[in-house]
């Protein structure tokens, strides 16, 4: 990532969901062939500190400040989370 592509304060929020995000998933000794759902990052008119997360069995949505963030730079991001997500199971619906 670099300042071109992402706003700082987005890169700091990044980190303070992804721990969570990561914590609430159920990790597996093995990857699976596919993740257990979809990742979407969504350009929307928000700002940094309503960026959250949901997860549900279906993936992961994450709504990004549209401003802050190219589009090219959440393909990327979409491409590794999707790798990432092989590694965890869905997590069970409450």
């Amino acid at each position: 990532m670099n300042g071109e592509e992402i706003d700082e304060r987005l890169a700091a929020r990044f980190n303070v969901i992804g721990g969570p995000a990561q914590n609430a998933m159920e990790a597996r000794e093995f990857p699976a062939d596919k993740p257990f759902g979809g990742l979407v990052l969504s350009r929307e008119d928000i700002g940094v500190d309503e960026v959250f997360y949901t997860l549900t069995s279906a993936g992961l949505h994450v709504p990004v400040p549209r401003k802050l963030i190219t589009q090219r730079l959440i393909d990327q991001i979409t491409v590794t989370g999707l790798e990432r997500m092989k590694w965890y199971s869905a997590p069970k619906e409450r």
